[in-house]
């Protein structure tokens, strides 16, 4: 009777460990998946804020050189200087207003420019003057008499965000154009800060010369590597986002649509994924692209550890559920076979 009780209790514990299995593999699966779901609704929703936060950082750097600007457009003291052609008056008087500009908001560019988009004067460069200036905010504020801004790549290959306004006499005649500018290197730090992400601004060869744009490097500081990718070159960058960085993704050896959409990789044992968005200037063409890194590593630690959590629970679950079935087994199997032998014991006596 002993070994038919035990051959109960296997029959039922066995199925049944069976079941507890597949309920905990499935509840397994189900959170993995889950929690897969929702990392990538995260993903997307920090490329997105990425993306966002990328045109609301210019448009918020555009409105504050436009308000830098209108004091300096009102200063009728510098506009007599521009007037009587006084550059090295003008430049003396706005000297030491653009090493407050600079130190304070960033402000790396400062010109005065006349009427027919002659340079004037560049006071952060006050040796070169008199070249003919056809950018597109320039042409854009002579055309709608109005403040144009915008991000506009140099002839060295420097991006800057750019602030043009018209300059009127006291009788409201045009007598030429007062431009702020800022490199795009403070935006990307206070989106790096904001967000958390790696940026690199990449610039197709195709609207650069090598030489210049080695020279632009030179003047801003930057690290200069033409060769770094076939068809591009990094023309800013947020302080984190190296060489090594930019060498994990899959299509850095390649260059072109290679480096276009969303790609997972490893770099210096982090989890990286890359995605990126076109770069355009004030006109409207296409330069490049915005290269962002997500380092998604802590998101994905906490992945693995609720993961882990789940299966030990699970793993804690199962094993006590079989425990106490199988305590309960055995009670009521020694319960059954002491009440047989007590009914063998009274049907031998009463033989």
């Amino acid at each position: 009777m002993r070994q038919r009780s035990t051959h109960y209790q296997r029959a039922l514990l066995l199925p049944l460990t069976i079941a507890i299995a597949i309920l905990m593999t499935t509840v397994v699966i189900a959170e993995y998946f889950r929690e897969n779901q929702a990392l990538e609704t995260e993903r997307e929703r920090n490329v997105a804020a990425v993306r966002d936060a990328f045109g609301l950082a210019i448009s918020r750097d555009s409105d504050k050189l436009g308000a830098t600007l209108k004091p300096i457009i009102r200063n009728a003291y510098l506009r007599n200087f521009f007037l009587n052609g006084e550059r090295e008056g003008l430049r003396n008087a706005t000297g030491e207003l653009f090493e407050v500009l600079r130190r304070d908001h960033g402000i790396t560019h400062f010109y005065f420019i006349d009427k027919n988009r002659k340079m004037f004067l560049r006071v952060q460069r006050p040796e070169s003057f008199g070249d003919q200036i056809d950018r597109t905010t320039l042409l854009q504020a002579e055309q709608s008499g109005k403040v144009a801004a915008g991000l506009e790549l140099g002839q060295k290959g420097v991006f800057t965000l750019r602030v043009v306004e018209p300059w009127l006499d006291q009788v409201g005649n045009r007598i030429g154009y007062i431009e702020l500018g800022m490199e795009i290197d403070r935006t990307l730090a206070q989106l790096h800060e904001l967000t958390g992400v790696d940026l690199f601004l990449l610039v197709d060869k195709r609207f650069l010369n090598r030489a210049q744009w080695e020279e632009g490097m030179d003047m801003i500081g930057h690290l200069k590597d033409w060769d770094l990718i076939p068809d591009k070159v990094v023309a800013g960058r947020t302080r984190n986002a190296n060489d090594v960085l930019l060498a994990a993704h899959p299509g850095f050896q390649s260059g072109g649509a290679a480096l276009e959409g969303r790609y997972r990789a490893r770099s210096a044992g982090r989890s990286i994924e890359f995605s990126s968005r076109p770069l355009t200037d004030a006109s409207g063409r296409t330069l490049g692209l915005v290269l962002m890194a997500h380092d998604l590593t802590a998101m994905e630690t906490r992945q693995q550890r609720f993961l882990a959590i789940i299966i030990g629970a699970a793993l804690v679950f199962g094993t006590a559920v079989l425990l106490i079935t199988n305590r309960a087994l055995a009670r009521i199997c020694a319960e059954q076979n002491a009440v047989a032998e007590t009914e063998e014991e009274a049907r031998q006596a009463g033989t």
